[in-house]
């Protein structure tokens, strides 16, 4: 028979470790939501190890609340990667519309030679920025390393070349040149970070 007391006090340290980021998380993060539906199946499931240690006579009592505290740490940790993995799914639904935003508002500057002033040119430049922000904040979802790489490099390289390129052709009243870059690569990179921000938002 297992030794339940023996492999939780061996696991004790990593599992506290992982708790004190679970507690840290919460308190720093923006969405209520994410930290209210933690805190609800925690009480659920903390409420349902009760009568499953009442049970277990054959424990000594010392022992037993030993175990208490390490189910309950277990509890709450694997609770946190699973509400983690919703909170992460929908940042980058968030980050997709932001980089919509950015589109429109480039468009918005491209089609319309009276919306090249000022307050354009700093809203095309802020709503990009934003998009870049965000991805500087947000990590890969598990197994989905590999496209996250890919759609933030091809948002960078999507970035410098509107800043560097596309807008001072625009700015410049060189609209077909500027077209060109905009239906050509600045098109197929744009379309791939939409798509990949819809896959890992799955």
């Amino acid at each position: 028979m297992i030794d339940l007391h023996h492999f939780f006090k061996y696991k004790t340290h990593v599992i506290n470790e992982q708790c004190f980021n679970v507690v840290l998380y919460l308190f720093t993060s923006s969405s209520y939501l994410v930290i209210r539906i933690f805190l609800n199946i925690c009480e659920n499931l903390i409420t349902e190890l009760h009568p499953i240690l009442s049970v277990m006579t054959d424990i000594q009592s010392n022992k037993k609340e030993v175990l208490m505290k390490n189910l309950i740490s277990i509890v709450i940790v694997s609770v946190f990667l699973f509400v983690s993995s919703l909170a992460n799914a929908g940042q980058f639904g968030d980050l997709h519309a932001k980089v919509v935003e950015a589109r429109d508002a480039l468009i918005t500057m491209v089609k319309n030679t009276d919306k090249r002033g000022p307050d354009q040119q700093k809203l095309v430049k802020d709503s990009a920025d934003a998009v870049s922000a965000m991805i500087a904040t947000m990590s890969a979802p598990a197994g989905k390393e590999a496209q996250f790489k890919e759609m933030s490099d091809n948002w960078a390289a999507f970035k410098k070349t509107r800043e560097e390129e596309l807008v001072p052709l625009i700015l410049a009243g060189k609209q077909a040149e500027g077209k060109k870059i905009a239906m050509g690569v600045q098109k197929e990179r744009l379309t791939k970070v939409l798509t990949l921000t819809k896959e890992l938002d799955l």
